[in-house]
């Protein structure tokens, strides 16, 4: 589905709700029925308080998410607080439930290793379990303020896009036994990182890389942003940012850290293999095609399969619980567009818009 929304945060979650209840209702679904499955100790009633903790420093900080959350409610007929559920990702909803969901791969390519100077970012966005249902949003705001943005439907804390500035974002989760979630901190944080402020505000990398730096949060991921003149891969924890430039105008990242003061935070091949398997295919793909890429190529390292047992780059639906590719995306600074897919990037292009 892809909808064009504008007006104040309020406004835009209206028009969202209206026309995507349907896709979000079923996120919420989703996302309850995992609430069960976590591990032991879960209570209903902690949880809540949680939550309802953690709402009131989000309506202090960035209200906007708030107010968004109540104008979905009015027009989709869903309750606001399921809403909170699906956003706030508390403890339970992310840090261990979500755990292992979200199985991503993430190629940068810009200035030497493009035939035409420009910066791409492509993602995948793989899923092992819900939410699953996707909205590609044209957002308007107010202040003359604009972005492309492929989004969980009803999931607001975790945009894909570009904004008219030209900055991108892209995530992948990364997960091991050793990663703790200090829910203590919990109150007066985000429970894993907000994308949001990078899209409304940052008006270059590198302020969206300060956004980042300065965002209290417990727990962490893989993320890249670019524009025009810069790329960087963040390996985000629960309290440091490390940062890596482009090498040769490359960077890969999947499900583990790169840095090797996180060493201790990566999953090892028996908790993860995919992610080693997809991190080498897609270096090799974009070391093999250096100085020529263009956003084909990017697309074409997205639709990459391998033989099994190694796991491809564009997932296909197998074994239970084993995951699979629900979009594929690149986004070029330069030309302010947005080429993606809902599914797996194999099957083609199937949207293409520009800021």
């Amino acid at each position: 589905m892809k909808l064009h929304v504008h007006g104040t945060a309020y406004e835009q979650g209206r028009q969202l709700g209206a026309a995507a209840a349907d896709l979000i209702r079923e996120n919420v679904r989703q996302a309850s029925a995992l609430l069960p499955n976590v591990e032991s100790g879960f209570d209903p009633g902690a949880y809540t308080a949680m939550t309802r903790r953690n709402e009131a420093w989000v309506a202090r900080v960035y209200p906007e998410l708030l107010e968004e959350l109540h104008g979905i409610a009015e027009t989709s007929g869903l309750e606001y607080f399921d809403l909170l559920h699906l956003n706030l990702n508390t403890d339970v909803a992310y840090a261990r439930a979500y755990s292992m969901v979200l199985n991503c791969t993430q190629v940068v390519a810009r200035g030497p290793a493009t035939a035409d100077g420009k910066t791409y970012l492509a993602k995948t966005r793989d899923l092992s379990r819900g939410p699953t249902r996707h909205v590609f949003l044209e957002r308007e705001y107010d202040d003359g303020s604009s972005r492309l943005e492929i989004q969980i439907a009803g999931q607001l804390t975790l945009p894909l896009g570009i904004n008219n500035y030209g900055v991108a974002v892209g995530t992948s989760g990364q997960w091991s036994s050793r990663v703790v979630v200090d829910l203590a901190r919990g109150d007066q944080a985000w429970h894993i990182p907000n994308l949001q402020p990078v899209l409304r505000c940052a008006r270059s990398a590198d302020e969206a890389l300060e956004i980042m730096r300065d965002q209290p949060r417990v727990a962490g991921m893989n993320m890249t942003v670019v524009d025009s003149g810069h790329a960087y891969a963040l390996e985000i924890t629960s309290d440091e940012v490390r940062v890596s430039e482009p090498s040769d105008g490359l960077l890969v990242r999947t499900n583990h850290y790169v840095s090797p003061a996180l060493e201790h935070l990566t999953p090892t091949p028996s908790e993860n293999q995919g992610t080693f398997d997809r991190y080498a295919r897609a270096s090799e793909l974009a070391n093999a095609a250096h100085k020529s890429i263009n956003m084909q190529t990017m697309w074409q390292i997205l639709s990459d399969h391998v033989p099994p047992p190694k796991q491809s780059i564009c997932r296909h639906a197998g074994a239970e619980n084993a995951g699979r590719t629900y979009a594929g995306m690149v986004f070029c600074p330069q030309d302010h567009a947005v080429w993606a897919t809902f599914g797996n990037p194999c099957d083609g292009v199937q949207y293409k818009l520009a800021a």
